[in-house]
């Protein structure tokens, strides 16, 4: 998640790396399932605008990142099954969003032919 303006942007990733400047890393435990986790702050994204800090570059806090409280179901089977519904429907959002993109590609063709 990035820590520094835009602050609240967020990102998983499955590698081993060293972070920099501007962005934190938070990760599931036991008692948590990550792509829960990960559906939680996509969730939660334009919300750290309200804790943002500073007048030039905007950045959240430590303290204020630790203070998140996130709502968990404690059955780890519903946070799977909450999980791939969301990741679901964000699949069928992306195709939706490629779609729109070849037909505007398509129309930008068309009307590029008609007025040659």
């Amino acid at each position: 998640m990035t820590v520094r303006a835009p602050v609240g942007a967020i990102a998983k990733s499955i590698h081993n790396a060293c972070l920099g400047r501007g962005v934190c890393s938070i990760k599931s435990n036991s008692k948590s399932n990550t792509e829960f986790v990960y559906q939680f702050l996509l969730y939660y994204e334009k919300k750290w605008v309200s804790l943002e800090q500073g007048s030039t570059f905007t950045a959240v806090s430590g303290k204020d990142i630790r203070n998140l409280k996130f709502i968990i179901p404690n059955s780890l089977e519903e946070q799977i099954k909450t999980a791939n519904f969301l990741s679901a429907i964000d699949k069928k959002i992306a195709a939706v969003e490629a779609q729109i993109e070849k037909t505007g590609q398509w129309k930008k063709g068309l009307l590029q032919r008609m007025f040659v």
